[in-house]
């Protein structure tokens, strides 16, 4: 399953900081992670989005690699079921006012909703 995951954002840390967001394929853990592991995080192998300035959107959307991530279950804002046919490899944007979407198979996800700082 194919997930975008939103992180909460810091506590006191100002209107203008950061979205951090991971885009990328929902993995199971290994039988062998510690159940502390296996209860707090979720496992996740794709991209991880700082949503902060153009530059590191696309810095980030250009590098093919996937990368594996534990991402905590405690900072999760929200997670967004993604359409199966996305290449994470080759994510493309575009940025439509104070949005920031990417279009996938005729429909598009939202990486940046408007009003959030990132644009």
């Amino acid at each position: 399953m194919k997930i975008k995951i939103r992180l909460k954002l810091e506590e006191g840390g100002g209107e203008r900081q950061p979205r951090r967001v991971f885009v990328g394929e929902l993995l199971s853990p290994d039988p062998d992670y510690p159940q502390i592991i296996k209860d707090n995080f979720v496992i996740v192998r794709g991209k991880h989005l700082v949503l902060e300035r153009h530059q590191a959107i696309t810095r980030a959307l250009e590098d093919e690699d996937l990368h594996t991530f534990l991402v905590p279950i405690s900072r999760i804002d929200w997670i967004t079921v993604l359409p199966d046919e996305i290449d994470l490899k080759k994510l493309k944007y575009k940025i439509v006012g104070e949005r920031i979407l990417c279009p996938v198979s005729g429909k598009e996800f939202t990486l940046k909703e408007a009003g959030e700082s990132g644009v």
